[in-house]
């Protein structure tokens, strides 16, 4: 296996962190701010809109007290990826999202937020999504959506892939995109039946590698 990128998996990873301290976030951290944002996705299919919707938060917070990672912050981010069925294929947009690292090509080991997508474009001075936002909405293109993946079977984790959007017609023929947005919002984080289809990657023994470090589990499919 590739062990060349452990600090690219532990981009992810900050979302499990989080989520074994939330039983004693009391006595261990407290949370500096949240903000939910509700995620649309449309596809063209058979010249008919579909859209893909999923309300996610995002909560942060500070550790302190005796624990290794006193004084650190660390988010993770409630609702699950969203299932779209198009034929005889289900595509999942994940709650991953694409990170640069210098040069090189544009990995799968970011969690996917608003401020994903500044920090791809470069912008170090980003709207404050933590604040009261009512009309903040940011278009996005299609290099910028979260990570998606798609299976040749539901039920073998192996059969997974990830679909960039410039493939999405060699997975799902004749679809393409439509206008694509996030946008702020005060709504439940959206709760789907992914732990229904993907039993599988609630599963440590089953959960499949999509990239070095970076697994089909629940941090990517619905915490």
């Amino acid at each position: 296996m590739n062990r060349l990128y452990p600090t690219r998996r532990a981009v992810i990873a900050t979302g499990a962190a989080a989520t074994a301290l939330a039983g004693c976030e009391q006595a261990l951290a407290r949370k500096t701010s949240e903000y939910g944002f509700r995620l649309q996705v449309a596809l063209i299919v058979a010249g008919r809109q579909i859209n893909v919707e999923s309300v996610r938060k995002v909560v942060s917070w500070e550790h302190y007290g005796w624990v290794p990672t006193s004084n650190q912050s660390y988010s993770n981010c409630f609702g699950d990826a969203a299932p779209v069925d198009i034929g005889q294929r289900t595509l999942f947009v994940t709650r991953a999202g694409y990170r640069q690292f210098g040069e090189g090509p544009r990995e799968p080991t970011d969690l996917w937020t608003p401020q994903s997508v500044y920090r791809l474009r470069g912008n170090g001075a980003p709207p404050r999504w933590t604040e009261p936002q009512r009309g903040l909405t940011l278009n996005l293109a299609p290099e910028e959506l979260p990570v998606m993946v798609t299976f040749a079977d539901l039920d073998d984790p192996q059969s997974i892939r990830i679909v960039r959007p410039d493939e999405l017609s060699d997975f799902f023929p004749g679809v393409r995109l439509g206008r694509c947005k996030v946008e702020w919002t005060r709504d439940r984080p959206t709760r789907t039946d992914v732990r229904q289809r993907l039993p599988w990657a609630y599963d440590d023994r089953r959960k499949p590698e999509i990239y070095p470090y970076v697994y089909a589990d629940k941090h990517l499919f619905g915490i």
